[in-house]
């Protein structure tokens, strides 16, 4: 940056020799313009703007911004359920006193997939998981669609359609929001799981038994998350080139190109 200009105005700009030497660029393609009529602000400074005659140089430029401004971006965090789960679990400590015992026992189990939740699923499902069809009880997880923690009430956290008995590993994907069902039953699967994970999971597909209406209901609310959790993963290993989409496609070729 350089200053100078008359005794009551400053003139802040780019020093263009060094502009041209850290992006590689010709530093005849490089212009500074002098301020608009009304482009003065009221310190007294006088803005100059950067131009770049030639498209090509424009376009290097634009990478060359977009990667510095890459290398301090952090997308957002997917939100973490267990800080969700445990603020909701703190509410319902102070609400214990008027939930009653029975209601209470109900929702602090099925918070862990436990008690007459997991009874109920296991039921529902016959003791089987709702995917694979394995029968062996101590790997039979009581999961929910609509998360403990997202719950909006205590009849939602007890309700046998708001749950899915699935094997572990199953079960572990589900609640990270790495595979879903839609309400028909179809599978959906996060880019980020390649085939060897999904075959070494012993992921076969969707579920065996078309869902109730009653269910279809909370497998969409569990989809909708999925897609949203989905979209936040893909920018976070995409980085820079999902969140500064620069539009045209030309020049999107460029500023992909390695």
């Amino acid at each position: 940056m350089s200053e100078g200009g008359s005794r009551n105005r400053k003139t802040i700009g780019f020093d263009l020799a060094a502009l041209a030497q850290a992006t590689g660029l010709p530093v005849a393609h490089l212009h500074l313009t002098p301020e608009k009529p009304k482009g003065q602000r009221e310190d007294g400074v006088e803005e100059q703007y950067l131009r770049v005659s030639e498209h090509h140089s424009a376009m290097v430029l634009v990478r060359a911004i977009t990667a510095a401004l890459c290398s301090s971006y952090q997308p957002p965090e997917v939100d973490s359920e267990e800080a969700l789960e445990e603020r909701v679990w703190a509410e319902l400590q102070k609400r214990r006193p008027s939930l009653g015992a029975a209601m209470y026992e109900r929702v602090s189990k099925a918070r862990r997939g436990q008690g007459r939740y997991r009874d109920d699923l296991m039921r529902l499902f016959g003791g089987q998981c709702a995917v694979s069809g394995l029968g062996l009880s101590a790997a039979l997880r009581a999961s929910h669609s609509l998360a403990w923690g997202r719950c909006e009430t205590d009849e939602q956290r007890v309700d046998e359609n708001n749950g899915l008995l699935l094997s572990a590993n199953l079960d572990a994907l589900y609640d990270r929001y790495l595979i879903s069902y839609t309400p028909s039953g179809a599978a959906l699967v996060s880019e980020s799981l390649s085939a060897e994970d999904l075959h070494k999971l012993g992921f076969i597909g969707g579920l065996r038994v078309t869902p109730t209406a009653a269910q279809a209901e909370y497998l969409e609310m569990h989809r909708r998350e999925f897609v949203r959790k989905e979209e936040l993963r893909k920018q976070k290993r995409a980085g820079v080139n999902t969140v500064f989409d620069i539009g045209n496609p030309v020049t999107k070729e460029l500023a992909l190109k390695k």
